[in-house]
């Protein structure tokens, strides 16, 4: 699958301050990336660095922050790279926050339900916790 490009809104958690800009998909980035001057324009503040392996292996520092993203009707917050300029793009954290995935049949993104967290007990003393696992005899 190729990259595409979507609206979407970036926006701090603390404030109103919101900006729309064009970002591309791309369904290997785990964190959204955007521009260092958006996110300190919208006084989104870096509260850690990380370490991400870049296209060739080379590993490469960066900010990071929470912002806030609206894109497709939906809306959420997630881990933002402070990026170099003219990088937009969205991570597949975002898009799991924001309920949607890339259909890969179509190449656009599509809305999916929520999951709760397992319900599944996690005791093996529980009665069904070996047919759950797929461990009785």
């Amino acid at each position: 699958m190729g990259t595409f490009s979507v609206p979407v809104t970036v926006g701090n958690l603390k404030t109103a301050a919101t900006e729309t800009v064009t970002a591309e998909i791309h369904n290997r980035d785990t964190f959204s990336t955007m521009p260092a001057s958006l996110l300190r324009r919208l006084e989104i503040e870096p509260v850690a660095r990380v370490k991400l392996k870049q296209p060739g292996g080379r590993i490469a520092e960066y900010e990071t922050g929470y912002a806030t993203f609206v894109a497709e009707g939906r809306n959420g917050y997630a881990r933002v790279i402070f990026g170099p300029e003219g990088e937009r793009r969205i991570g597949m954290t975002t898009l799991g926050d924001l309920g949607l995935e890339v259909d890969e049949a179509t190449g656009r993104l599509v809305r999916v339900p929520y999951l709760l967290p397992s319900l599944w007990p996690v005791n093996a003393d529980e009665p069904d916790q070996e047919r759950r696992n797929g461990t009785h005899g």
